[in-house]
C-alpha cells in the first residue's frame, strides 16, 4: 500500500523505485488535480498585463483552414481515401467546438512534370495551391517554380506561398494542414534540402500568423519525420505520423482536423518573441600553408563551435551528420565498387555539450575532430555541409514581485 497521497492506486511500482522523472511528473499531476478542485482564486492586487496566459484557444472567432496535400503519384491512395472521409469529419470536428470554420482543400501545384491543372483532381482536392493563389489575386513567380525536383512534393515552398500570398480572412485564425509521404523538398533532393525547406515555411507561416498542422504517411524513424514536428511544433500546431496508408480513417481525420480547426488558434498559448539566436562554427584544417586535400587522402578536420553571446548558454549542441557534396548539392559519386570516393567520420552525431556565455568579450568555444577520407575523389570544389545543428538557449530571468490578496473571515 502507497503511503504517499500523489501515488496511484493502480500503480503496482513503489515509490523509491521510480525515476526522478516519472516521481516529479507524478507529483506534479496530482498538484494540478487538487489545485483544479479549490474552489476559491486569490485576486492579484495589482492589476498586470505581463502575464500572456489565459487565452480562450476557442475557435469561436473563426477558423481559416487550408488542407494541402502532396500530389505526386505515391499520395493517389491515400488522397483518395481522405477525400472519401474528409468533408464528414470536418463536419465532425467543427462540432466538436461550434467552429467558424473556412476550409479549403489544395493540392501542390505539379505542373512542371507536365501535370495541368485539374490532372490530379479528387473532390474535394479538386484546385492547386497555386490556382487557388491566382484566382485570389496573388501574383507568381512561386517558390515551387522550375525546381529540379517534383513540384507536386515541394510542401516547405508551398507552405511559405499559402502563408505568405494568401488573403486570409479578417477576423480568423489562419492554420494549414499539410498532408504527406515525402520529403518536404520533394524526393529528388536530400534530407537536408528538406530540413532548408521545414525552415523556410516555418519563419514564413510565424511572419504570417498561420499554425501548421501536419500528417506524415511514413515510419516514425524516417530521417524527414522531426521535420513535420519542427513545422507544427514551431508554429503552434501538431503533427500526426501514421505509418501506412492503411492507418487512415475517418476516426483518425476527425481528430486531426479536430486540432486544425478547433486550436488553429493556438490552443490559448502564447508565443514568446525570442530572436534569432545563432552560435559560429569554424572549421580548420591542414598542417602548414602549403598543405593541399588530394583526391586520395585521409585529413584531420577540427570543427569548433562558439557562444559569442554574453546572456545566454546554448545547452546541448549537437550536430546531426557530416556529409561532402558537389556546388549542386549533389553527394560525393561512388567508384565503381560501390563504394564512396570520399566519407567524413564520424558521420554523426557529433555532440559539443554545453557552451557557455562570452567573457570580457572572449567568446566560448567548443572543438571536436573529425576525418576527411577521400579515395578517388575528382578535382574541384566541394562542400563539408553541416546538416541539423541543434541546440537550446538558456537565459535566466529575475521576475517581478507580486502580491495577491486574501480575506480572513470571522471564527
Amino acid at each position: 500500500m502507497n503511503i504517499f497521497p500523489w501515488a496511484s492506486t493502480r500503480s503496482t511500482t513503489r515509490t523509491s523505485e521510480k525515476g526522478c522523472g516519472a516521481l516529479i511528473q507524478e507529483v506534479n499531476e496530482w498538484l494540478g488535480r487538487k489545485s483544479a478542485e479549490k474552489s476559491h482564486a486569490m485576486t492579484s492586487v495589482v492589476k498586470t498585463d505581463d502575464c500572456p496566459c489565459g487565452g480562450s484557444g476557442s475557435a469561436s472567432e473563426g477558423v481559416e483552414l487550408i488542407v494541402l496535400i502532396d500530389s505526386s503519384g505515391s499520395m493517389k491512395t491515400a488522397a483518395t481515401i481522405i477525400s472519401e472521409i474528409a468533408r464528414d469529419a470536418e463536419a465532425q470536428a467543427i462540432d466538436t467546438c461550434a467552429a467558424n470554420a473556412k476550409v479549403h482543400y489544395l493540392f501542390v501545384d505539379g505542373n512542371d512534370r507536365g501535370q495541368g491543372p485539374g490532372d490530379y483532381s479528387i473532390s474535394p482536392f479538386d484546385q492547386s495551391h497555386e490556382d487557388f493563389l491566382l484566382a485570389s489575386g496573388a501574383s507568381g513567380p512561386f517558390r515551387t517554380d522550375g525546381d529540379r525536383g517534383y513540384e507536386g512534393e515541394q510542401g516547405g515552398k508551398a507552405i511559405a506561398d499559402l502563408s505568405e500570398k494568401h488573403a486570409w480572412a479578417e477576423d480568423h485564425c489562419r492554420a494549414i494542414l499539410y498532408i504527406s509521404d515525402e520529403r518536404l523538398d520533394s524526393i529528388n533532393h536530400s534530407v537536408a534540402a528538406s530540413l532548408s525547406a521545414a525552415q523556410l515555411a516555418i519563419a514564413t507561416a510565424n511572419s504570417n500568423n498561420v499554425s501548421v498542422f501536419t500528417h506524415y504517411i511514413g515510419p516514425p524513424t524516417s530521417p524527414v519525420a522531426p521535420h513535420y514536428h519542427m513545422m507544427s511544433d514551431q508554429t503552434g500546431g501538431r503533427t500526426v505520423i501514421t505509418s501506412n496508408m492503411t492507418d487512415i480513417s475517418e476516426e483518425l481525420y476527425v481528430d486531426i482536423l479536430s486540432s486544425a480547426i478547433c486550436d488553429g488558434c493556438g490552443v490559448g498559448c502564447a508565443r514568446a518573441d525570442i530572436p534569432d539566436i545563432s552560435p559560429c562554427i569554424h572549421i580548420s584544417w591542414g598542417d602548414s600553408a602549403c598543405d593541399c586535400m588530394e583526391g586520395d587522402d585521409h585529413e584531420e578536420v577540427f570543427i569548433t563551435i562558439c557562444n559569442c553571446y554574453g546572456n545566454v548558454t546554448l545547452r546541448n549542441v549537437r550536430i546531426s551528420a557530416l556529409v561532402i557534396v558537389d556546388q549542386d548539392g549533389v553527394v560525393a559519386p561512388n567508384l565503381p565498387d560501390g563504394s564512396p570516393s570520399s566519407k567524413i567520420w564520424p558521420t554523426g552525431p557529433i555532440c559539443f555539450g554545453d557552451i557557455g556565455p562570452c567573457v570580457d568579450g572572449e567568446e566560448t568555444c567548443v572543438s571536436r575532430d573529425a576525418m576527411i577520407i577521400n579515395r578517388g575523389l575528382p578535382p574541384g570544389d566541394w562542400i563539408l555541409r553541416v546538416v541539423g545543428l541543434c541546440f537550446d538557449v538558456t537565459h535566466h530571468y529575475d521576475t517581478f514581485e507580486q502580491e495577491y490578496k486574501f480575506t480572513v473571515c470571522k471564527n
